[in-house]
């Protein structure tokens, strides 16, 4: 079973679309809502759907200590967070997890699209292979939503580190999860998520806190180089895909 924590605040107006969106996975889920401090209807709109497993945050650390309380109050040997403004292709995530499942791996991901929302448009944005190598240089070679990984992994790391990462504590996770050499990854070259892109949320709103948190994450090799052959192989899955 896989378990998908979304972690919330204020957000009635998208919440409940992704809700549906994870109502139509055909593999074995659970949906954990974690709260943190909700008051523009966002509570509502969840209550309406018996299924999911509403919790409220116990701190005050923002949103990763919320993810943190979902994981480790979930049920599934594989987990993931969808953030409450984005929406899963369940065809697609069904077979990511098949994927992870099949190759006994301990993270998987996949490509996603980004959905400009002020300026009405979606952009494909692929994956690419050799994660362990991009992540080793500081470099997130996914989309955060369109990755998937074992519970398993996720207790040997020491879960999120979230007292220190506010805004990018998924690329400390997956970057620390990078460096253990016996991680299997397994990469499915297909769409299981719509990342929504708003001006308003709390990376883009942040940017000089985000500079800080790269500065604090494990960067060896983020050079012009990597760089040039992310971009590559980017631009050589597109061509692919059509």
């Amino acid at each position: 079973m896989i378990s998908i924590v979304t972690p919330v605040l204020n957000c009635s107006i998208f919440i409940e679309q992704t809700i549906r969106s994870i109502q139509k996975l055909t593999c074995d889920y659970e949906h954990i809502i974690v709260d943190g401090g909700s008051t523009d209807g966002t509570l509502e709109v969840i209550e309406k759907y018996g299924h999911i497993k509403l919790l409220h945050q116990n701190g005050s650390q923002g949103m990763y200590e919320a993810i943190d309380q979902g994981i480790l109050a979930s049920s599934g040997s594989i987990v993931s967070w969808v953030n409450a403004d984005d929406i899963i292709i369940a065809e697609k995530y069904d077979e990511l997890v098949q994927e992870m499942e099949l190759k006994k791996a301990h993270l998987g991901y996949s490509d996603a699209l980004y959905h400009f929302i002020d300026s009405y448009r979606y952009e494909f944005v692929p994956a690419v292979p050799f994660a362990i190598y991009f992540l080793r240089r500081g470099i997130m070679p996914f989309v955060q939503p369109s990755s998937i990984f074992t519970k398993e992994l996720y207790r040997q790391l020491g879960g999120l580190n979230f007292k220190t990462f506010k805004i990018i504590g998924d690329r400390d996770f997956f970057q620390r999860a990078a460096v253990i050499d016996t991680l299997q990854i397994a990469y499915l070259p297909a769409v299981t998520t719509v990342f929504m892109r708003r001006d308003d949320t709390l990376y883009y709103a942040n940017q000089e806190r985000v500079s800080v948190e790269r500065s604090l994450t494990k960067r060896t090799e983020d050079n012009l180089f990597n760089r040039l052959l992310l971009h590559l192989l980017r631009f050589v899955r597109r061509v692919v895909r059509g």
